[in-house]
């Protein structure tokens, strides 16, 4: 069975799945160049066909997801409807067609888009046809509300599930849709946001696991803003506790405040330190988890004014750090404050309750090891940090694609559960987690007359230019999914100097505030930083570092963000060696290769345009060097070399 599954909302992608198989994925910003892309039209859908040489006409079924509270996005020329049809019964398990049908409790939870910037996305695309999203506004299957769960209750949930004699299959997860397109209806579901979260990540998972998901979603419905799920690769995915955390929707309401993304709010918070006053706004956090439905959005609302008033009064800025930099905040020191009271009460908080519930899980199923983490609020990589420390006896694993840009994935694998056929959990390796299958074809015709390297050569020549102190941007193979840059699509150069750091944020449009993350290889992480390198292969944790050798990825708090190489063989891996052999810190820069608000690259004519904009020293593309200077005519697809 052939499944198109497709995410309409932030971070839009595509999928193409043959029964449990993944055939083929794209991130749409990547060749939108619209960052967070928001929206398909049939163009997309289209191309991404062709790509795999089907039509839609060959697609047996779809998957539908996009982001809480927002409608479906698409051109008119593609219909969506919440129903069934014979097809439906066709393709999937009658019982449980049946078991979706009940129409109780749904809620149309998506109508319009807000947020001015993503309205603007819709306008350039010319998208004008908004399908509203149904939720469930209560759950028919039995799970933990709230922060107050007891062993008994994680005791009696499991033992239910765990003695099954068959497969899970949870209603709750499932809205029937059916997408028409080109004149052809074909039969899906809609899979609800949180759930393909969690499929998604049980797509990597090898054995039995628990999984956390939690963003900016609304926790007004169950589920919405995430939740905690056990996973067993024979049974199924069942939900544990819905959490009702707010605090990707606080993050984005103190953002917002301060004109800035959550991300850059997590890093302004290093260059403060979190005042008393905040142990004081922990019960309001509380009573939120435990409040009733309709007043939980008001009170996140609340918690972001209260700590912004709390954070007047008393401050505790690392001063001599801040001078160093130039801040464009009406008030910096207010700003730095309350970024560092966020993040403090946030990381207690979600930590506390996080680690205490998963150990009530391992209590009852002891063989359970790991745990991933999913949902935009996995990139607070001090939060995941702090969750390894309070979890010795788990394996802490933050998923690469963490962000919505891999919800399509977790719409096919949910829909795929579903079919006629037997349903096997084909699970992947872990690692190949950052880079799913892609057909994706990139133009190589710009280059013809350009000599190749090989990739000793390659490696030997990159060594010389990080050596040289050169600046180069890399875009070699198969792109990075998310917006973590892993060596594949990544600007890079040597770490010694923090003259480096601010000429990279300069070029790129970055403040001169933000850090910049390092790459190092696994026979050199422990001399340069603390923690476990096993578990820094994505930028997903922060590691304290030990010298001074590498200040221009080091954070004002001494930590920074490290992608360890395992290796051997691959090219960068041996250019840092040779670093080493020749004397030099085996530690460089990685950063993504992109300008300030722009997608990371993707094809040739993308990166050359931001190597030439950033005017960095040398362009890697796959095994072909381009130094600065180097003109290229895309119009005509013509090279002149100046």
């Amino acid at each position: 069975m052939k499944i198109l599954s497709i995410n309409f909302g932030h971070d839009a992608s595509l999928s193409l799945f043959e029964d449990e198989n993944l055939l083929d994925f794209l991130e749409i910003e990547r060749i939108s160049r619209l960052k967070h892309h928001v929206g398909i039209t049939s163009q997309y859908i289209k191309d991404f066909l062709l790509q795999n040489n089907i039509l839609f006409k060959d697609i047996d079924t779809v998957a539908v997801t996009g982001t809480q509270n927002w409608p479906l996005c698409h051109t008119n020329d593609i219909k969506i409807e919440y129903k069934v049809i014979n097809s439906h019964f066709n393709n999937f398990n009658k019982d449980y067609v049946d078991s979706i049908l009940t129409k109780e409790n749904y809620i149309e939870t998506g109508k319009e888009i807000y947020t001015e910037k993503f309205s603007k996305q819709l306008q350039h695309q010319f998208i004008t046809s908004f399908t509203p999203t149904l939720n469930r506004l209560t759950w028919s299957s039995t799970f933990l509300d709230g922060p107050n769960v007891l062993q008994e209750n994680i005791n009696d949930l499991l033992s239910n599930f765990l003695n099954s004699d068959k497969r899970y299959f949870n209603k709750d997860f499932y809205i029937p849709v059916t997408l028409t397109f080109e004149g052809l209806s074909k039969p899906g579901f809609y899979v609800h946001h949180h759930t393909a979260h969690a499929l998604h990540a049980a797509k990597y998972s090898q054995k039995t696991s628990i999984i956390v998901t939690h963003d900016g979603g609304l926790n007004t419905i169950p589920f919405n803003s995430g939740g905690i799920y056990f996973y067993h690769h024979k049974i199924g995915l069942l939900p544990i506790n819905s959490h009702n955390f707010g605090f990707g929707q606080l993050y984005d309401y103190i953002s917002n405040y301060f004109r800035l993304t959550p991300g850059k709010l997590m890093g302004l918070a290093s260059f403060g330190n979190p005042t008393p006053y905040i142990e004081k706004i922990e019960s309001i956090i509380l009573d939120i988890f435990d409040s009733e439905i309709s007043v939980r959005s008001k009170k996140v609302e609340e918690l972001g004014n209260t700590i912004i008033e709390i954070s007047k009064d008393s401050k505790s800025i690392k001063t001599d750090y801040v001078n160093k930099f130039d801040f464009n905040f009406d008030d910096t020191e207010h700003a730095i404050q309350v970024a560092a009271n966020t993040q403090a009460i946030v990381q207690q908080i979600y930590c506390r309750q996080i680690s205490r519930i998963v150990s009530l899980i391992q209590n009852r199923c002891k063989d359970t090891k790991d745990l991933l983490l999913t949902g935009g609020f996995t990139l607070n990589c001090p939060s995941n940090t702090q969750l390894s420390v309070m979890l010795p006896s788990f394996n802490v694993k933050p998923l690469p694609a963490c962000g919505d840009t891999g919800l399509s994935i977790g719409g096919g694998i949910g829909v795929n559960f579903l079919s006629l056929k037997k349903y096997e959990d084909k699970n992947i390796e872990f690692n190949l987690a950052a880079f799913p299958h892609s057909n994706l074809k990139n133009d190589d015709s710009y280059l013809s007359h350009l000599q190749k390297s090989d990739d000793e050569d390659l490696a030997k020549n990159i060594a010389k230019y990080l050596s040289q102190n050169k600046v180069i941007c890399i875009n070699r193979g198969r792109s990075e999914v998310g917006p973590r840059a892993l060596g594949n699509r990544s600007i890079i150069a040597i770490a010694s100097s923090s003259k480096t750091r601010d000429l990279i944020n300069k070029a790129k449009g970055r403040e001169n505030w933000r850090p910049l993350a390092p790459i190092c290889c696994d026979v050199d992480f422990n001399d340069y930083f603390d923690g476990d390198s096993r578990s820094s292969q994505f930028m997903l944790f922060t590691n304290k570092v030990k010298t001074g050798l590498t200040n221009a990825v080091q954070h004002v708090d001494n930590t920074a963000r490290v992608q360890c190489l395992y290796n051997k063989q691959d090219w960068l891996y041996q250019s840092l060696q040779l670093l080493k052999l020749w004397g030099l810190t085996p530690v460089i820069v990685n950063t993504s290769f992109n300008c300030s608000d722009e997608p990371i690259v993707e094809n040739f004519e993308q990166s050359y345009k931001s190597f030439k904009r950033m005017n960095f020293d040398y362009l890697v593309y796959n095994n072909y060097v381009i130094e600065k200077g180097q003109e290229f005519n895309f119009q005509n697809k013509l090279i002149e070399m100046v």
